[in-house]
């Protein structure tokens, strides 16, 4: 299992590192945790111990800059797989379908298995 935690700001990546208690739960129920970011958001020295950093490049693939420490993780319960599918749902009816091009992109890139 495998957790990410999108930042897109500088800001928003500071405030994260003065709570860490919200990342707690996901590293409960994941082996990896992972921040995804604008290249060059984050210095790898800043990361805590227990996360790694993915990167997005110039050239718009992901790529790990720091790896993730493996970590032994706890089985989801029902309630929190429960509350995963209601927020898909709930996106879902927020977004509407994908627009078919944007279907075939993943189709072709993988992201879709």
């Amino acid at each position: 299992m495998i957790a990410y935690e999108v930042k897109v700001s500088r800001s928003d990546f500071l405030v994260e590192m003065k709570k860490p208690t919200k990342r707690k739960l996901a590293l409960f129920y994941s082996n990896l945790y992972y921040f995804a970011t604008p290249k060059g958001l984050i210095r790898p020295e800043e990361l805590p111990p227990e996360c790694g950093l993915i990167e997005l490049q110039d050239n718009g693939r992901m790529r790990i800059a720091v790896e993730a420490p493996w970590r032994e993780c706890h089985p989801p319960s029902w309630h929190f797989v429960a509350s995963i599918a209601r927020r898909v749902v709930e996106l879902t009816h927020e977004w509407g379908p994908a627009p078919e091009e944007h279907l075939r992109w993943h189709m072709r890139t993988g992201a879709l298995e």
